[in-house]
């Protein structure tokens, strides 16, 4: 029987490993993220008389919690105040509201993640307030609006009845709010209280079918003229006007940018750099040559993407 290996002094301890330190955060530098589960909005039936923590979303930082939590108590008293009260009445609203706890909401951006939730609580109060307008009462209400020109009936049930909340909301959200630069508040606002906090819809380019119809709703309701941009034989029919001294009736499918002739001027002598410059720059001097009885067809003009300069030549 072989005798047991010689003890090693610290042995045992060579292998020990040091515990990890627990890593500190500076609060004072950076707030405690609110990390409570998300509340489901869109099956309360009281939040008049819900208590404010239970309304507000998760996943802020502490100091917007607290922001947003005076805000929702501030607007269920002045909700509860008198019985003759309207959710109509200018007093009841965003700024003066978030002003009475004292948030500026002039100080954030448009879209910024407290400025849309204190939006989202503005109207999800100001829906479950008996004053509350109801334009479309029911789906068939809603998809005989002419301007809607029966763009949702192709819809199923569910997302007609969707939309058709969505647009209540929003028409309301326009006694308060001004249509033009907010289309991103009032579209992420108004689905968020009657689809959850986890809704969001992107606009601009490439944006979806429920998108597009949400940004809909938000030019009918708010009375917003569909923005298109200019089409290039527009273009040319504006530049010529101008340039033979008459004043450039406004296209339909374009907006007015101001002065036309004085925008092809302008990229005349900065060179007309990019190819639609160069055609409306094209336009302008194709018109004085016509004026000045000398044939256009003897000028040829250079259109090169890569190449910034404007060179007009004669041919042999």
């Amino acid at each position: 029987r072989s005798p047991p290996p010689p003890h090693r002094s610290g042995a045992a301890t060579a292998t020990m490993q040091a515990p990890p330190q627990a890593t500190t955060i500076n609060y004072a530098t950076r707030p405690a993220v609110y990390t409570l589960p998300q509340c489901d909005i869109t099956d309360l039936e009281d939040p008049i008389n819900t208590a404010p923590e239970d309304l507000v979303p998760g996943g802020l930082y502490e100091e917007d919690v607290g922001k947003l939590v005076a805000f929702v108590r501030a607007a269920q008293a002045l909700l509860t105040s008198t019985r003759s009260f309207s959710v109509l009445d200018p007093e009841w609203d965003v700024a003066p509201l978030a002003s009475s706890v004292g948030v500026d909401t002039t100080a954030t951006s448009r879209e910024h993640p407290v400025h849309v939730a204190m939006w989202t609580l503005y109207l999800q109060l100001s829906l479950a307030h008996p004053t509350f307008p109801v334009a479309y009462p029911d789906v068939g209400a809603f998809l005989d609006v002419p301007a809607y020109n029966s763009r949702f009936r192709q819809r199923d049930e569910g997302e007609q009845d969707v939309l058709r909340r969505t647009a209540n909301l929003m028409r309301f959200a326009f006694h308060h709010l001004t249509p033009q630069r907010n289309k991103g508040l009032a579209i992420q606002s108004t689905s968020r209280v009657v689809q959850g906090w986890g809704t969001r819809f992107v606009t601009g380019s490439g944006a979806t079918a429920s998108t597009q119809d949400r940004v809909r709703i938000y030019e009918v309701e708010g009375g917003v003229a569909p923005v298109r941009p200019p089409t290039k034989s527009a273009q040319r029919r504006r530049a010529t006007r101008t340039a033979r001294g008459g004043r450039a009736a406004p296209d339909s499918d374009a907006e007015d940018d101001g002065d036309a002739a004085s925008s092809l001027e302008m990229d005349v002598e900065a060179g007309c750099s990019g190819r639609g410059r160069k055609r409306r720059a094209s336009a302008l001097h194709h018109a004085v040559l016509t004026d000045s009885d000398t044939s256009s067809e003897s000028l040829n003009y250079e259109d090169d993407e890569d190449d910034e300069d404007y060179s007009p030549r004669r041919r042999n």
